[in-house]
């Protein structure tokens, strides 16, 4: 959206033609060992990519990089709490042989529940002050005023 916003649909889309790019390498590369292999290439792909687009957020916005983490902090706490849930649901479940499907109920119940948690116990851990400022003016004051 930024590099839309901003003209530099050039410098972004160089850098989508090298996320494709790895994609497709890294699927290769990966498929020799199995679905974990593709996996991890593609996972290395969107690493990567995140890390161009980031190098051109940076560049657009004259940002500094503690200025850009800082503006992230919510979103990597919530990161943070839901991958370590899941990771550990998972493991357990896993450890138990539960079905697939079970692992998947108890994963995502148990990545909701410590958010819901947070939320309403410690908002601002995960929600900004300008994302609630943002909230009131656009969702609560238009169902007071209508």
């Amino acid at each position: 959206s930024l590099a839309r916003a901003t003209g530099a649909v050039y410098q972004r889309a160089w850098r989508q033609i090298v996320y494709a790019s790895l994609v497709l390498i890294g699927s290769y590369i990966g498929q020799f060992w199995g679905i974990n292999g593709v996996a991890l290439g593609v996972a290395l792909a969107l690493i990567l990519n995140f890390l161009l687009m980031v190098q051109l957020s940076l560049k657009l916005t004259n940002l500094s990089v503690s200025e850009f983490f800082k503006a992230h902090q919510n979103g990597i706490v919530i990161g943070l709490i839901v991958g370590i849930t899941c990771y550990t649901l998972v493991f357990l479940s896993r450890s138990y042989m539960m079905p697939d499907i079970l692992t998947l109920i108890i994963a995502g119940i148990g990545a909701s529940l410590p958010i819901l948690f947070i939320y309403f116990y410690a908002p601002n851990l995960i929600i900004s002050v300008e994302i609630r400022d943002l909230y009131q003016k656009l969702v609560v004051k238009r169902f007071k005023n209508g």
